[in-house]
Parts: C-alpha cells; structure tokens; sequence
C-alpha cells in the first residue's frame, strides 16, 4: 500500500524488480485514481522483490516513491 499524494492522477503505475539489490524495474500493474493498495500474488517463493509507485496522468508521470521492500514466504 501507499499515500495517495496526488490531486490530480489518473492512476498509480507499480513497478517490481526481485532479489534485494534489483534495480530493473519492470511495471507489473496500473491501478485507477485513489487507488493506494496492490495485491501481487504468483511469485515465486522465499523471494526478495522491491517495488515503487508513481502517479501518472494525460500530462506525464510523478516522480517514484521511495523503493518498499517485501519476501515472500518459504512455503
């Protein structure tokens, strides 16, 4: 999940990378305005993924959130 500190986006674009020291960023999903969780499921397990946000509009795109870091479980 994020803040919402736009006022003025169309969607939110989110981007992943795996392993801890990843810095290819691939988009993975757009999600609408006001839109501030996203559900990543299939990955593979006892994994380390990174992942980042942006906002965008017809206009252009904000800069990056800061870099949110998750591992899957070992299951």
């Amino acid at each position: 999940s994020w803040v919402d500190n736009a006022d003025n986006e169309t969607g939110f674009k989110i981007e992943r990378c795996k392993n801890a020291t990843c810095t290819n960023f691939v988009e993975v999903a757009q999600v609408g305005a006001n839109v501030t969780t996203f559900a990543n499921t299939g990955l593979t397990k006892n994994t380390t993924y990174n992942y980042r946000v942006r906002a965008f509009n017809g206009g252009a795109n904000s800069a990056y959130s800061n870099t949110a870091s998750a591992r899957t479980l070992l299951k």
